[in-house]
C-alpha cells in the first residue's frame, strides 16, 4: 500500500476505536499511536490509507541455569524480557 500523508476517518459520530481519536489523523499522530491501537484502528474499517502494521512478535524466552545461582545480570535480562512479553500479550 502507499502511505498517505493522512489517515482519512471514515466513520459516524457513534462509531470509534477507544484510545484512537475519531477524526482525519496525519501519518506522524497514527505511527505515535500504540502498535496493537494501529493494528485494531486498521482492522476496523474507520481509517482509510492506514498503513499496515507489522505483528509485534514476541521476544525469545531467556533461559538461566540455576543450578549457580542467578547473578544481577542474569535477573536483569530476565525481568527485561518477560515485562516485555507481558505488555505484548496484554496489547499495552
Amino acid at each position: 500500500m502507499v502511505e498517505s500523508e493522512i489517515i482519512k476517518w471514515l466513520g459516524a459520530a457513534n462509531e470509534f476505536v477507544e484510545g484512537i481519536p475519531a477524526r482525519d489523523l496525519t501519518l506522524d499522530e497514527w505511527r505515535a499511536l500504540p502498535i496493537h491501537l494501529q493494528q485494531k484502528g486498521a482492522a476496523s474499517g474507520l481509517y482509510e490509507n492506514a498503513p499496515d502494521v507489522p505483528q509485534d512478535e514476541l521476544p525469545p524466552v531467556v533461559i538461566i541455569q540455576t543450578r549457580d545461582g542467578i547473578n544481577a545480570q542474569e535477573a536483569s535480562e530476565a525481568s527485561a524480557v518477560l515485562s516485555r512479553r507481558r505488555r505484548i500479550k496484554d496489547g499495552a
